[in-house]
């Protein structure tokens, strides 16, 4: 949705964006910011924001995230597309 859908929605369910956003523990000024488009809602709680207000998409979590492989170790898998591993390695020499 658009920040003007989420304001037509609203005026047409006859709910204050201030109510909502108390309701939802939510900063009114970051939610008005949020419409306004002074926030990207890239991460943290202008992200949470946005996609509670139905600008972004949920989410999937991250362990489904197609861009994150972990390997047995704990660490990001820093394989590149030809199929060489670079980064996370080992210092020493051969």
């Amino acid at each position: 949705m658009t920040p003007k859908e989420v304001r037509g929605a609203f005026f047409a369910q006859g709910v204050s964006i201030a109510a909502w956003a108390r309701e939802r523990g939510f900063s009114t000024y970051d939610v008005y910011a949020a419409l306004a488009g002074r926030t990207r809602g890239a991460r943290g709680k202008a992200h949470e924001i946005a996609v509670a207000l139905g600008l972004k998409p949920t989410p999937a979590p991250l362990a489904e995230a197609p861009f994150i492989r972990g390997s047995r170790s704990g660490h990001l898998d820093h394989t590149h597309q030809d199929g060489e591993s670079r980064g996370g390695g080992s210092m020493a020499a051969n």
